[in-house]
């Protein structure tokens, strides 16, 4: 340790972080190249763009998905097969440290970045910020941002395994509560959409709904339509018939697009509203018929 915290003060030497080493694309259209010579540019740029997507520019990531399209011929290696970086994360990241501290670094997957204090909350331990911290100073695929407050980030691939080995090894109501807990989380920071994104994969449609309904006339002041279009396309339509205030903001993003197909939409919810007594929802529906 003495001999570690010497050479990370010593101004003769640089101490470089995960983001330091990240493949530019221009130098990851040199390592695809010297993989797959005399392969078009247009072929070239998708191999580029989704090796970027997925590796976040990590040569490790880089090298093993191309050495597995290799195995299955010249087409787009797949990036998705997370199954190709499983043992290299296991043996160099997670089995290096002590068992308490995996059981955290699973934990904190559930969160798309964090603060120590999230990270605090979450796994009920102050000591985890400290172990994001070491990762990050290590360029063990953790990120250190810094924003209004510090934020931690796992590299996109690393969370990957990170939640499919705690799918694998806890049991689905562990990780429903934990999802559950880090949503919360997620709603008290104000990221919204993160945490909307968290109820989703739980199926919990009522807070899915006090997140998202209050915020989509936000949405369309902003323009974002498809956005809550999207978002409403993720509710189970049994969900959708019994929530007259989803029916509505579906008919709205419809009315941006195809005004005439919007009209039957907000009748039906016209209706549904007279017989519920909501007199806003009656007045705005009324206003989307004529």
């Amino acid at each position: 340790m003495a001999n570690s915290v010497r050479i990370q003060t010593d101004p003769r030497m640089a101490l470089l972080g995960f983001t330091d080493l990240q493949l530019t694309d221009p130098e990851l259209k040199d390592v695809v190249h010297l993989h797959r010579p005399g392969m078009l540019p247009d072929e070239m740029e998708g191999w580029v763009l989704r090796l970027q997507e997925h590796t976040q520019g990590w040569m490790g990531g880089v090298i093993l998905a191309l050495a597995q399209a290799g195995e299955i011929g010249k087409r787009a290696p797949d990036t998705s097969d997370t199954s190709v970086l499983f043992d290299y994360f296991a043996t160099e990241v997670l089995q290096q440290q002590s068992a308490q501290e995996q059981e955290w670094l699973l934990t904190l997957s559930a969160l798309p970045s964090m603060t120590r204090g999230m990270a605090a909350a979450l796994t009920g331990a102050e000591k985890a910020g400290a172990l994001l911290e070491r990762l990050a100073r290590r360029g063990y695929f953790t990120e250190r941002r810094k924003d209004v407050e510090v934020q931690y980030q796992f590299h996109p691939r690393f969370r990957e395994f990170l939640r499919a080995y705690a799918q694998e090894h806890w049991e689905a109501e562990k990780i429903h509560d934990l999802q559950e807990q880090a949503a919360t989380l997620l709603k008290a920071e104000g990221r919204r959409e993160e945490a909307m994104a968290l109820y989703v994969e739980n199926q919990q449609w009522t807070e899915f709904l006090n997140i998202l309904l209050p915020a989509a006339p936000q949405y369309m002041n902003q323009g974002k339509v498809q956005t809550l279009a999207a978002w409403l396309m993720q509710i189970p339509k049994d969900i959708v018939a019994a929530a007259p205030w989803c029916q509505y903001w579906q008919a709205t993003c419809v009315m941006t697009t195809n005004p005439d197909s919007s009209v039957p939409l907000f009748e039906r919810v016209f209706h549904r509203f007279e017989a519920e007594g909501d007199q806003t929802g009656i007045l705005l529906a009324w206003c989307g018929i004529v």
